[in-house]
């Protein structure tokens, strides 16, 4: 007979934990959700990439326009602005 490993779970050998049916479709259930927790966060992480991948190709065409950064062009927005509206920024 093999030796099997013991692995300690709340003071419980593996082997016992995952002997009844119960236990196996409570793991299998577990590890499901969690692949899709994955999934979700992965599709969010992704989504919100491509958000900060097109603000920063906004911020590119506009340096290119006008060959300023953002915080010049802030700046040519004042110009345009009466005075005490300028002084809010």
């Amino acid at each position: 007979m093999k030796r099997q490993k013991r692995l300690p779970i709340a003071g419980k050998n593996i082997e016992n934990f995952f002997s009844s049916a119960e236990n196996i479709f409570l793991v299998a259930k577990i590890r499901t959700f969690i692949e899709k927790e994955k999934s979700i966060w992965s599709k969010f992480q992704k989504n919100h990439y491509e958000d900060y991948i097109v603000e920063q190709q906004t911020l590119t065409n506009r340096k290119e326009k006008y060959g300023r950064s953002k915080t010049c062009f802030t700046a040519i927005k004042k110009q345009h602005l009466r005075p005490e509206d300028a002084a809010r920024f």
